[in-house]
């Protein structure tokens, strides 16, 4: 039967259409050994995956959905296996050798995606958008894989489509990958999740009235309203007529913690919790509010003091809707914590870290309600599909959006 998956409801969003996600995995390699077998191997890899599960192999189409602005995506057969491109970059003066990025720490000043990706992170301007599906455009591949060759050194790149797997389905795809290239046999059980139908892992709520304007309300984009219609929210940020000092000179940082500075961090938030806070706050949940924190301090010199500000974080849904970790589709939500930028600034750590945490407890998340009326939400209509975002009433300018990768097995 000729592969045509729909995606599932989350998925099918179209901002998240071309978003490639990535990630780049440096090995050492000694010389002796022949890049050939590596090479052969992953090949092999790609095909066996691609076979159990064909939609690794396939590309995203976009199809017309009745509406003139709303298209639906569907994942149709493309090759046989993901693509594989093999760079060797062993002679090249400009790209560093292993032992050069291990001596730096592997700073991201040399991990250019156009170096070692297969495709950008942004992928969509490649696609043609006048196009009702993707036959006769350029395709969009759902899985592209690059292997860099480097002096004693190799870097794996594996980048998926983000509306057809979040980064946790992008885990559970690299481990069957792993699988693959080591010839073992996939089990009934990962078969079936990895192949299931998407639009049935969360069911719809059923006899319920979606509260828009609580359940949505950080994610409803800001449209005109028509009679009948309720408002989205309006996020309280600054008017336009607040005049603003001149910004100060600012650089792209990137910051590294050692393992000893984050149990540090940690300890400090832990021994500043609230009084009446019973559970504990997890090394990210401390690192997530120090980042909020020193962030809004830096922006206080020209944000107002009765500022809110919001950090949205996002936040994998599955272990919430009892669905298998491994279910390799797009299924995250964020949640959303606010204050007023005075309030912040007064705060502990600690109670920071509580507040996040609180967000994400199972008996104090709402992170499953919302999860459930958001699907619910995009199913009543397909305009609806148009009309949300996670980061929708966001502020790039004062609010902060946090993505963390930590549970994804790809470090030593």
């Amino acid at each position: 039967m000729p592969l045509d998956m729909e995606l599932d409801l989350i998925g099918a969003q179209p901002a998240l259409f071309g978003l490639y996600t990535q990630l780049a995995f440096v090995f050492h390699v000694p010389q002796t050994v022949l890049h050939t077998t590596l090479i052969s191997s992953m090949l092999s890899g790609l095909d066996r995956l691609g076979k159990a599960f064909p939609w690794t192999a396939g590309q995203v189409v976009k199809t017309g959905s009745g509406l003139e602005d709303t298209p639906s995506y569907r994942i149709q057969h493309f090759e046989s296996a993901p693509i594989l491109t093999v760079k060797d970059y062993r002679n090249d003066a400009q790209v560093p050798t292993f032992a050069q990025m291990e001596e730096a720490g592997y700073p991201m000043s040399m991990l250019d995606e156009s170096v070692w990706a297969p495709c950008p992170t942004i992928a969509s301007s490649a696609f043609d958008p006048s196009k009702p599906s993707g036959i006769g455009g350029d395709p969009a591949p759902v899985m592209l894989v690059q292997i860099s060759i480097i002096r004693d050194g190799l870097v794996l790149c594996i980048n998926l489509q983000h509306n057809v797997c979040d980064m946790m389905g992008q885990a559970a795809v690299t481990g069957w990958l792993s699988k693959a290239c080591r010839k073992e046999e996939f089990t009934r059980e990962e078969l079936d999740i990895g192949n299931v139908d998407r639009r049935t892992i969360v069911s719809p709520l059923s006899h319920e009235i979606i509260d828009v304007q609580d359940d949505l309300q950080y994610q409803l984009l800001a449209t005109e309203p028509k009679p009948g219609d309720i408002a989205a929210p309006v996020p309280n940020k600054l008017e336009e007529s607040t005049p603003t000092p001149a910004p100060p000179q600012c650089s792209w940082t990137y910051f590294k913690f050692s393992s000893a500075s984050l149990q540090k961090l940690k300890s400090i938030a832990s021994a500043g919790l609230p009084e009446d806070f019973t559970t504990f706050v997890s090394t990210d949940d401390a690192l997530s509010a120090f980042i909020f924190e020193s962030l809004l301090r830096a922006r206080s010199q020209r944000l107002p003091s009765e500022t809110r500000v919001t950090l949205a974080r996002a936040m994998d849904a599955r272990r919430y809707l009892n669905v298998r970790a491994d279910y390799p589709g797009i299924l995250q939500n964020m949640t959303y914590t606010s204050y007023l930028l005075s309030e912040l600034m007064a705060l502990p750590l600690g109670h920071i870290a509580a507040a996040l945490r609180k967000d994400i407890n199972f008996e104090t998340s709402s992170v499953a309600r919302r999860t459930q009326s958001l699907i619910t939400f995009l199913s009543q209509d397909p305009a609806n599909l148009s009309k949300v975002s996670f980061t929708a009433n966001q502020d790039p300018g004062v609010d902060i959006a946090l993505s963390s990768w930590t549970k994804v097995p790809a470090h030593c």
